[in-house]
C-alpha cells in the first residue's frame, strides 16, 4: 500500500491513484467482514485459511508479472490489479483485524493496557520503518 501507485504506474496502469483508491475501499470493506469472521469462526482456522489465501494471490501475482510483462500486455496489468485486490481482501478479511484481537486477548488483565500499547507502538514503528525504506528504494522520484 505504501508504494502501490508507483508499482502500478511502472506496470503500465494509466491511473494508478484510482487503483489505490479501489484497493483502499476493498481493505475497509473486508475489514468489517473480517470482524464477522472472527466472531463466527474463532481465530485459528480463519488465520490458517487467510495465510493460504494470501500466499496463493502473491504466487499468482508473481507468476503473472514474470511470465507476461505488464508494460507489454494489458491483460497482465489487469490481472495484477485483480491479484492485488484479492490479496488485500484476504488480508483484511482474516489477518488484519485478527492481529488486534489477539493482542487484546493475549496479555493478563493487570498489565494488558501497557503491553497492548507497546505492541501497538511496535506495529507503528515497523510500519514507519517499512514506509521510509520504500522511499529510499526509489531515490530518483523523491520529493521530500
Amino acid at each position: 500500500m505504501y508504494y502501490g501507485a508507483r508499482l502500478f504506474e511502472q506496470a503500465g496502469i494509466e491511473d494508478p491513484l484510482q487503483t489505490q483508491l479501489i484497493l483502499g475501499a476493498v481493505n475497509v470493506a473486508m475489514t468489517f467482514y473480517g470482524l464477522y469472521v472472527v466472531e463466527k469462526f474463532g481465530r485459528r482456522w480463519p488465520l490458517f485459511i487467510g495465510a493460504l489465501w494470501q500466499a496463493t494471490w502473491l504466487f499468482i501475482y508473481a507468476a503473472v508479472a514474470v511470465a507476461l510483462p505488464p508494460t507489454e500486455n494489458d491483460a497482465a496489468g489487469i490481472m495484477l490489479i485483480v491479484a492485488t485486490c484479492l490479496f488485500i481482501a484476504s488480508f483484511a478479511g482474516t489477518w488484519g483485524p485478527m492481529a488486534w484481537v489477539v493482542i487484546g486477548e493475549t496479555f493478563p488483565q493487570r498489565t494488558r493496557a501497557k503491553q497492548a500499547s507497546l505492541a501497538t507502538a511496535g506495529n507503528w514503528l515497523g510500519n514507519c520503518k517499512s514506509h521510509f525504506s520504500t522511499l529510499t528504494s526509489d531515490t530518483d522520484k523523491q520529493s521530500w
